[in-house]
């Protein structure tokens, strides 16, 4: 197998695990809120904090100042 072959299987699997993951996102309730620090993007090292469902670790919301200001101080 190639180099370009293995690259595109590897994508070619990304984007299925990707997809596998939107789905489960899409049908969780979100019922388990957690403030916590992610990553910006999946290219940066930079960290943001955001509310996210802690079964699906999908980003919810923007958190307050009051809630950024709480998860600081713990």
């Amino acid at each position: 197998m190639s180099i370009y072959q293995k690259i595109q299987n590897l994508f070619a699997q990304k984007q299925k695990i990707e997809k596998e993951i939107m789905d489960i996102q899409k049908s969780c309730k979100h019922i388990n809120e957690v403030i916590t620090s992610v990553k910006e993007n999946e290219a940066n090292s930079n960290t943001v904090i955001r509310c996210i469902c802690k079964s699906c670790n999908k980003i919810l919301r923007y958190p307050s100042d009051i809630e950024i200001f709480k998860y600081l101080s713990e």
